[in-house]
């Protein structure tokens, strides 16, 4: 697929600048886009159960937000440091940004020393095809540093500081993801009860997610570099739903 197939125009307008909670609208008043092969449907979000089924099954993500973005220092003066994915022993791949609105990659190199909110790291290497990214080995825990100075991640766009609060779903229960799992964002206990009652099932799995600034960059968007994201599924029974898809010969 090419890269142009992906683009398109965005009014100003429409941009997300702020939760729908600081607009005085409640997290499920936010626009849903309901396509099928009749057409497109514009709707709310807390419409949603209209659209499903009895025995039709949502999966959750019940990752939650970190506050994942910390002060740092390093030769080029100060800077923030998003962390991304912890692969353990102090190693962490991280994006270096001048600052919120400001993206890298910044002029450093591998070898050289920097602090993040006061713990002294060192920067590993750059994650291959993606400059912006870099393995960075702590020698103390980033994980106390993040609760103790660090906020969720946010952009250029989003002048206003919200609390960590307002990054978190519904389902939000295992601590692991840089940014929110958004698609869950508008889910409220009125969805969720309004889907139970009308026969809908709803499963959880966790899959934490890194940064989403790393545009699609390259011509063919099978040749952009992908990110792996720690993730986790219990065994369970199968759904109800599956065993009689099955039994009906589905």
């Amino acid at each position: 697929m090419r890269r142009a197939a992906l683009e398109f125009a965005r009014p100003a307008g429409l941009e997300a600048t702020a939760p729908p909670e600081a607009r005085g609208l409640a997290r499920d008043a936010v626009r849903l886009l309901v396509s099928t092969p009749e057409g497109h449907t514009h709707a709310q979000f807390c419409d949603l159960p209209a659209f499903l089924r009895a025995g039709d099954l949502l999966v959750a993500n019940r990752s939650a937000t970190l506050p994942a973005s910390l002060p740092a220092l390093g030769r080029v003066g100060p800077f923030v440091l998003n962390l991304a994915t912890d692969y353990g022993g102090g190693l962490w791949l991280a994006e270096l940004r001048w600052s919120a609105a400001r993206q890298g990659p910044l002029p450093l190199n591998a070898g050289e020393a920097i602090l993040v909110a006061g713990v002294s790291a060192r920067l590993v290497k750059p994650y291959p095809g993606l400059p912006r990214l870099w393995f960075v080995r702590a020698a103390g825990d980033l994980r106390a540093a993040m609760a103790q100075c660090g906020e969720p991640i946010r952009y250029g766009y989003v002048a206003q500081r919200f609390p960590l609060a307002a990054y978190q779903t519904l389902f939000a229960a295992t601590p692991g993801s840089a940014e929110m799992p958004s698609a869950g964002r508008p889910f409220t206990a009125r969805v969720v009860a309004a889907l139970r009652a009308r026969g809908v099932m709803l499963a959880g799995v966790t899959l934490h997610t890194g940064v989403s600034s790393l545009e699609v960059e390259a011509e063919r968007v099978e040749d952009h570099p992908s990110i792996p994201n720690p993730s986790g599924c219990r065994p369970r029974r199968r759904a109800p739903s599956m065993r009689r898809g099955q039994k009906g010969g589905a």
